[in-house]
């Protein structure tokens, strides 16, 4: 090959544009950061403010059992579980359609982390109650 073609190969193409999160219709390039205007970040917190209010409603009220009635199941810790899963991952459908993936696979990274870190607490509360 020639000179020229060599340049012509070796020139990189430009990043394909997209659209920014769901909820604007702002053209953004591939390869740029988002960046999220600061009314974005005040609604997501009002949001999740009010979304964690209603979630701690409903464990207080529908998923516990009445104070002092007695010792937690295996049953009401499967369905406690699965209920807070559940509702961190919606919540994180939420950051997903609002901000945008990369917050979006933060949020959840950190929810499996938080997850993880119960499971390491788990192990550290058995060593402790049995010395």
């Amino acid at each position: 090959f020639g000179s020229s073609t060599r340049a012509i190969l070796a020139r990189p193409t430009p990043a394909p544009y997209v659209l920014g999160p769901m909820c604007s219709m702002e053209w953004r390039r591939l390869d740029a950061p988002f960046q999220p205007a600061p009314q974005d970040h005040a609604v997501a917190w009002l949001v999740f403010l009010l979304y964690v209010a209603v979630l701690v409603v409903i464990d207080l009220f529908c998923l516990q059992t009445p104070w002092g009635t007695g010792r937690m199941n295996v049953h009401l810790a499967a369905r406690l579980t699965a209920f807070w899963t559940c509702s961190g991952l919606l919540f994180g459908v939420f950051v997903w359609s609002y901000l945008g993936f990369d917050a979006s696979v933060g949020f959840v990274q950190g929810v499996l982390l938080e997850f993880m870190l119960s499971f390491d607490n788990l192990f550290v509360f058995h060593m402790i109650f049995n010395v």
